[in-house]
């Protein structure tokens, strides 16, 4: 059995975090009609219906497959690319530059 569900757009990297058996997704253009969940992240991105910036989804896995969206934390625009680190429980994220921003590398903390 699989399942799917609806995430962010432009994703790009999928992780299975076999700590809780979540499925996080991480893609470059937040999708508003997906209403933003809790997040636990300490990084703060305002989002509105016309923003582009980025999020990361967090899924459950049910027994039998299915996927349920527990959070998605809004995060830069464009912000696609990233790499899952079990062991310090967080997402690393590449920021690429965009209006007057400098490119960078930001860090998720992912709960457990």
């Amino acid at each position: 059995m699989g399942g799917e569900a609806d995430c962010t757009r432009d994703s790009d990297d999928l992780f299975h975090d076999a700590r809780t058996n979540r499925v996080l997704v991480i893609g470059g253009g937040f999708r508003p009609d997906l209403q933003p969940l809790p997040s636990t992240s300490t990084a703060s991105t305002p989002v509105t219906a016309r923003d582009e910036t980025g999020a990361i989804d967090v899924f459950s896995v049910g027994s039998a497959g299915e996927l349920i969206r527990l959070a998605t934390t809004p995060t830069a625009p464009h912000a696609r690319t990233g790499f899952f680190v079990p062991t310090r429980r967080a997402v690393y994220l590449a920021v690429p530059p965009h209006a007057g921003r400098d490119a960078g590398i930001l860090e998720y903390e992912v709960p457990n």
